[in-house]
């Protein structure tokens, strides 16, 4: 039943990923300083994996029912050209996943490099280098994906948790409770397998984080 909706979620959350990329780059042509652009980044590649991801899923939706659609009317349609479509929906998944999985990761990495301040490219292009691995692997194994998601996010949260202890801004405790629910929704996802249901509270979790991340981006833009 949540076929589709989730993909409406995941819209929103390209949207909004979307305008803080475009702040970003404002920002950065403004002041010419690398973090920002960096930032615009990271949101531009989870945007654009996003968008891979929905159109992933929208396709293998289509592709699936046209299938149950020949099992139903068997005279119309021949094993061989069943077959067939079962590759070409493992073919969409498999590539459209891989794209969505790897700039997902390596926008997690662009901003673990900047909140951590890894200077030396050397160090980013092995870690862009392990999203790729991550990402191949991940299509064979399930957890690997949402578990490096996780770990990666974990730090980026710890970074703006300890920058709000500091500071106490609201803006930093907004932005720092969006990365924690991010967090929690790569965990939840993990749990997928176990209970195809908890999907759905995953998806519902990762968009209220990035509605606060929409809400932290009016805080900082009206300033």
């Amino acid at each position: 039943w949540f076929k589709g909706v989730d993909s409406l979620f995941e819209i929103v959350s390209l949207l909004i990923c979307l305008l803080i990329s475009y702040y970003g780059f404002k920002i950065y042509n403004f002041v010419n300083q690398k973090k920002y652009r960096t930032v615009a980044l990271s949101f531009l590649f989870v945007a654009i994996s996003f968008a891979i991801k929905i159109i992933t899923n929208l396709s293998i939706y289509f592709q699936y029912n046209k299938l149950k659609l020949s099992i139903l009317s068997a005279m119309s349609s021949t094993f061989p050209a069943m077959t067939s479509k079962i590759m070409e929906i493992q073919l969409i998944y498999y590539v459209g996943y891989f794209a969505y999985r790897f700039l997902f990761l390596l926008a997690l990495i662009l901003l673990l490099a900047l909140v951590l301040r890894i200077k030396d490219k050397r160090i980013t292009s092995i870690f862009i280098v392990f999203s790729i691995i991550a990402a191949f692997f991940s299509y064979y194994y399930y957890y690997a994906f949402h578990i490096i998601s996780a770990t990666l996010l974990f730090f980026v949260f710890m970074h703006f948790y300890e920058n709000y202890s500091i500071k106490k801004l609201a803006s930093a405790k907004y932005i720092t409770i969006a990365f924690f629910l991010l967090l929690i929704s790569q965990l939840v996802f993990i749990f997928v397998l176990f209970d195809s249901q908890i999907y759905v509270f995953g998806e519902i979790i990762q968009l209220v984080g990035f509605l606060i991340l929409l809400y932290y981006y009016f805080l900082v833009s009206k300033k």
